[in-house]
């Protein structure tokens, strides 16, 4: 997600920020990688967002939907992580460089249809918390919300271009058993910086996350960072390259690392237009991800 902000913030840092402005954009994202199971996991997702800047106040807020063809891939500080949703047990029995094997089954341990009706299915046993739930139909859920704040305490227009200090939290509104969310707060505070040498402009940021634990899975508080290297191309557009990782998340389950291009158009009207793809480096990032997406600015001057 900080390499997504990253490319939607570039067309904007490249020039004088206005004293106030409101800012919405849309994308949709597609993901997909096998992590630390037997099958290939897939969510398509649906973010939107809304920032309100006053000053040097940044306030931000982001609302994903998403459709997901499994259950054990979660939402974590807004980044994928295989935690096993409703099956973590399994993953908190891993051992170091396992593939966690699946069952036949979409919904693990919550309820079966079966013509019209219902049944529980009981999953308690050893050989079952060893596995988790296997993939089958897309089921769409309501992804936990993230709401972040900013101070700018530095803005300029020479070699640097601004520094911030940022908080954040994930709002827990998914339940676990929908495999999007872990059920707990998460809470962040970090920084950014950007600046510029040769037309060429670098982003680095980091956020220090207290994340909550899931019932079955302690989820260790982690060091999300990413460092970005952007250049226009021509007048209107805009490349930029991405990398993005985190300390570990999950005992013996290496970290997600994950390298990302994207690409942003100027349109009329305030607008921009978004285009990405990235892949992951290790085991617990998503193999393959692919984003499209719309912003729009209305500043204090009209444009």
């Amino acid at each position: 997600m900080m390499a997504w902000v990253t490319a939607i913030a570039f067309p904007l840092a490249i020039s004088p920020a206005p004293a106030q402005d409101v800012s919405i954009s849309t994308s949709f994202g597609y993901a997909s990688g096998e992590y630390i199971f037997a099958e290939q996991y897939r969510s398509m997702s649906l973010l939107t967002s809304l920032s309100v800047r006053a000053g040097r106040m940044h306030v931000s807020g982001s609302i994903p939907v998403l459709a997901q063809n499994g259950t054990s891939v979660s939402l974590v500080a807004g980044v994928p992580i295989p935690t096993g949703g409703p099956d973590a047990e399994a993953v908190r029995r891993r051992k170091q460089d396992q593939t966690i094997p699946v069952r036949p089954g979409r919904y693990g341990r919550s309820s079966y249809a079966r013509g019209g009706g219902s049944f529980a299915l009981a999953t308690d046993s050893l050989a079952d918390s060893l596995t988790v739930a296997g993939t089958g139909d897309y089921e769409v859920n309501l992804g936990d919300p993230m709401i972040g704040a900013s101070l700018s305490l530095f803005e300029g227009m020479g070699f640097m271009r601004s520094l911030n200090l940022e908080g954040w939290a994930k709002i827990p509104v998914t339940d676990i058993e929908s495999g999007a969310g872990t059920g707990a707060w998460d809470y962040g505070i970090g920084g950014s910086i950007a600046i510029v040498a040769g037309g060429t402009m670098m982003f680095a940021g980091a956020t220090w996350w207290i994340i909550g634990d899931m019932p079955d899975l302690v989820l260790e508080d982690a060091l999300f960072y990413s460092a970005s290297i952007g250049r226009s191309l021509g007048r209107d557009w805009s490349g930029l390259v991405s990398m993005s990782a985190s300390s570990q998340v999950i005992e013996n389950v290496d970290p997600p690392v994950s390298a990302a291009l994207s690409l942003s158009r100027r349109l009329t009207g305030g607008m921009s237009l978004h285009l990405g793809a990235g892949a992951g480096l290790t085991e617990s990032a998503s193999s393959f991800t692919a984003n499209i997406g719309f912003s729009r600015r209305w500043s204090g001057s009209g444009n």
